[in-house]
Parts: C-alpha cells; sequence; structure tokens
C-alpha cells in the first residue's frame, strides 16, 4: 500500500524542521562547561606600624589538594614531589597577578572610605602536606590609626568560581593598638 501524497509532504514538513533543529544542537550549540571551585583556608593578619596604625595584611591561602595538584602539574623540580621556592616563583607571580583582577579579595574602609593597597610584596608559594599556600603582603597606601578612625578590613569573594574563605584566622604583627 502506498502512502497518499498529503501523509508525505506532510511527513517532509514535519521532518525538514526536526532535522535542522537536531543538527544545530549538535554542531552549532556550546558544550556544558563546569567551572571549577577553589577551596582555600585563609590566615590574615593585620600589622601595625610602631606607632600603632594599621599599615597592612599579611597573608596566608592554603589551597585544596585538587587544586594545588592541579597547579603544580608541569613544574619541573630536582627532586620529584619537592617544590622549592624558587621553583614555585614563577607560579607564585602568575598568582598574584592573576589576583589583581579581583583586588586580592581584600577590601578595607578607614571612616567610611575605602582604603587603598598597594601592589603585593613578599609573595611566593610553598608546598607542604600536599597542598600549596600562596603567602603574600598587601600594605595600605596610607596607614591608618585604628583608634582616630573606624577601620573595617574584610577578605571576601564576590564571584561564584572559588569559595573564599572557608576559615580565617586575624592577629597582628607589630605593636597593638593601646587598649582604652
Amino acid at each position: 500500500m502506498k502512502a497518499s501524497p498529503h501523509a508525505s509532504s506532510a511527513l517532509r514538513r514535519l521532518l525538514g524542521p526536526l532535522l535542522l533543529l537536531a543538527g544545530a544542537l549538535a554542531f552549532g550549540g556550546n558544550a556544558a562547561q563546569a567551572h571549577p571551585h577553589v577551596w582555600i583556608t585563609a590566615t590574615s593578619e593585620l600589622i601595625y606600624a610602631p606607632d600603632g596604625s594599621m599599615s597592612g595584611v599579611r597573608h596566608a591561602w592554603t589551597f585544596d589538594d585538587m587544586f594545588s595538584t592541579y597547579a603544580l602539574q608541569g613544574i619541573q623540580t630536582r627532586t620529584k614531589g619537592v617544590y622549592s621556592r624558587e621553583e614555585l616563583e614563577p607560579l607564585a607571580q602568575t598568582n598574584v597577578e592573576s589576583l589583581k583582577e579581583f583586588k586580592f579579595f581584600t577590601f578595607a574602609k578607614a571612616d567610611g572610605k575605602r582604603a587603598k593597597f598597594e601592589e603585593p610584596t613578599d609573595y611566593y608559594l610553598e608546598y607542604k602536606d600536599a597542598t600549596l599556600t600562596l603567602h603574600f603582603t598587601l600594605m595600605l597606601k596610607t596607614p591608618v590609626k585604628p583608634r582616630k578612625r573606624c577601620w573595617m578590613c574584610s577578605i571576601r569573594n564576590s564571584s561564584s568560581t572559588s569559595h573564599l574563605p572557608t576559615r580565617i584566622r586575624s592577629s597582628w604583627s607589630g605593636p597593638p593598638p593601646p587598649v582604652r
């Protein structure tokens, strides 16, 4: 039994757009992409000048073991599984340069106005217990007298690509401001 010309025509009209849609999905659509999460344990130390003014923040960020393993891929070492500070220096520089876009996730206010930080100093990576720790210091462009101004410093993430911080421990370096 032969199909009627009307049925054949209807089938072509239905199949044409379906094949076009299938082709567009198969070849024209973007593949779903995972976006990585990086977990860190952040330790931040407030730095005081001899006159008691707040002058900066010293950070130590320990990355999770999965990110640490990923970041170390391709790094040549003298001893397998042992990474010296010198061998990690290019990676530390890349990390610091990448964090600049995010203002190092460190924000400060004095008297309600944003306090600005200088470029990071004393940065390096340390490898210990299968994790990388990025150490760096952010000095304030203008030190703040804590007893004369309202001071706030936060380490936070406004993006969704990393979870920062999982833990923060704050301490200070230099003489603490006098208690009144």
